[in-house]
């Protein structure tokens, strides 16, 4: 039986993407996925992060100390933003390093990703609260909309500032915009790692509410509440980009930054799904 390995690097939306990717390799092959989470917290240019898919009903092993030992797979590293169509194609042992920012990898199963991940535990007090509200807006009638503000280290660290770069106000006010135009009448569900930031410069014209609470907010509930969402203006963030894939309901309009990173010669067409619009 082949064995896949990948590696996790990043954050929760980081290391969904590269579950996903070997999640699909692994069942192309009828194989066994392996994570390797070694790296997550040892510096060395990124961020150190935690383990983070152990809140979904992933179908996965977690390797242990020396797991790799004796391992011969092809390693297979990531050349740069752009789909590889090497990896699809790939037999027999393998260890994926790399980011894997692309659906082309694991559109084919989408409907296995969406239920590895759901959540393991029920979601609590706080976001079954912001769940009701949810549900109630879409009875009445108006266009849900999840909007993901991501600023923190894309604002507070020169490095990821440089590369990132935080979305500004007018790609928010134009994509609601958008949405009006298309929809009709919205009630918006910000989520933020800096909700005061939203709440000061966000002024729109439909109800909006500042999911985000620090003292009571948990990511993966924050993402769970966004796929509930019928439509989604993301961020330039993988996390964002999660919520609006895995809750892409029919004629649902997913509205995404054109530029997702500022590093120049970083070619990265293949990150934006075909049928989400770019502003």
């Amino acid at each position: 039986m082949p064995t896949v390995v990948t590696r996790l690097l990043g954050g929760l939306g980081n290391q969904m993407f590269q579950y996903a990717a070997a999640r699909a390799l692994s069942l192309y092959q009828g194989g066994r996925l392996l994570l390797d989470t070694a790296a997550l917290a040892v510096p060395g240019g990124h961020t150190p992060r935690d383990y983070a898919l152990d809140v979904f009903d992933i179908r996965a092993e977690v390797l242990g100390e020396g797991g790799l030992r004796g391992f011969n797979g092809m390693r297979v590293a990531e050349s740069g933003p752009r789909f590889d169509a090497r990896v699809p194609r790939i037999e027999g042992d393998a260890y994926l390093a790399g980011y894997w920012q692309s659906e082309r990898y694991f559109r084919g199963v989408r409907p296995v990703l969406q239920r590895d991940f759901r959540l393991r535990r029920a979601p609590g007090s706080h976001a079954r609260a912001w769940s009701d509200r949810i549900q109630a807006a879409q009875r009445a009638g108006r266009a849900t909309v999840s909007l993901h503000v991501r600023r923190g280290d894309y604002v507070s660290l020169p490095q990821a500032a440089a590369h990132h770069g935080a979305c500004e106000t007018d790609y928010y006010l134009q994509a609601l915009a958008e949405l009006q135009r298309r929809h009709g009448e919205l009630e918006v569900f910000a989520f933020s790692d800096d909700p005061a930031w939203v709440a000061a410069n966000l002024r729109v014209d439909a109800p909006l509410h500042v999911v985000s609470d620090a003292a009571a907010s948990a990511a993966h509930e924050d993402l769970w509440l966004m796929q509930q969402c019928r439509h989604h203006v993301i961020a330039n963030s993988s996390f964002s980009w999660w919520g609006a894939w895995l809750g892409h309901a029919p004629q649902a309009t997913v509205i995404s930054p054109r530029q997702w990173v500022r590093t120049p010669g970083f070619d990265t067409r293949d990150v934006v799904p075909a049928d989400w619009v770019c502003l």
